[in-house]
């Protein structure tokens, strides 16, 4: 087994060679030693729980026993509290029916499929399955490259492919996965989603659901809340008169979310 010591010198060697994949802990600002009580073995500091917690909750020391808390979170004997992640908010459309679809998170019992736009509005139900211990953070399907740009590291995400509230302003041009680390705090924080998603997953989100090819998110009228493909009927569909036949297999993302709820079905059907 390798000894802590010799895993921290192994990650410090990769990270100065090239960007290791993400994992949890990369996003998590464990602080300082400060704390009074820091470097005692037992976590002081109140946004975590689980066993290796002292006994009672010191807010002075929040950020300030970074050591004990890391000690204990990358051994698996605490947790983040809940209040520490923005799940968002409720307006998905299959929000509250009990499955998580937030594609920031995984675990057995997430949707099977999952969409950028249901990024930050399926907050109930992930917070349930986050608390219960059912879902975990995942960043590994996101592409998001490297800290090479001007402005990197200066808290806010200069990347063209993200949209949202903790986008830099005026957003810069040329940066497109150059920003890393900002980009992975805020996409984590719920403050950014994906604008676009060519180039931007390693991995496809989109694929064959309950044997349909349900294709790509390719066309311009796509991810609007309507299914524009030919090949499905039913109450959530484009108006017949407007619909294309280009728009097979490009329209995934709206409709896989409303084959799923049970919304429209395969025309054939």
């Amino acid at each position: 087994m390798v000894s802590r010591a010799a895993s921290a010198l192994i990650l410090a060697l990769t990270a100065a060679l090239v960007p290791p994949p993400a994992a949890a802990q990369d996003w998590i600002d464990f602080g300082d030693d400060a704390g009074r009580w820091a470097l005692d073995d037992e976590c002081d500091d109140p946004r975590f729980y689980g066993r290796g917690m002292y006994g009672s909750i010191l807010d002075d020391h929040r950020g300030h026993d970074a050591t004990d808390c890391r000690a204990g979170y990358e051994g698996g004997q605490l947790q983040m509290r809940s209040d520490i992640i923005n799940f968002g908010s409720d307006s998905g459309r299959m929000a509250q029916d009990g499955v998580c679809d937030d594609l920031r998170f995984e675990g057995e019992t997430m949707r099977k499929m999952l969409f950028a736009d249901h990024i930050g509005n399926d907050g109930s139900d992930c917070r349930k399955a986050w608390d219960a211990g059912e879902v975990a953070l995942r960043i590994d399907n996101i592409v998001f490259g490297e800290d090479s740009g001007d402005g990197a590291n200066d808290g806010e995400c200069a990347d063209a492919r993200f949209q949202g509230p903790g986008m830099a302003r005026p957003l810069p041009r040329g940066r497109e996965g150059r920003d890393a680390t900002d980009c992975r705090a805020a996409y984590l924080a719920g403050t950014i989603e994906p604008s676009v998603r060519e180039g931007l997953y390693d991995v496809a989100v989109v694929s064959v659901f309950d044997g349909i090819d349900f294709g790509d998110n390719s066309s311009v009228r796509s991810q609007d809340g309507v299914c524009d493909d030919p090949r499905f009927a039913g109450a959530e569909m484009r108006p017949e008169d407007d619909m294309s036949p280009e728009d097979k297999l490009r329209d995934a993302s709206d409709c896989a979310s409303a084959y799923i709820a049970g919304r429209i079905t395969l025309a054939s059907d």
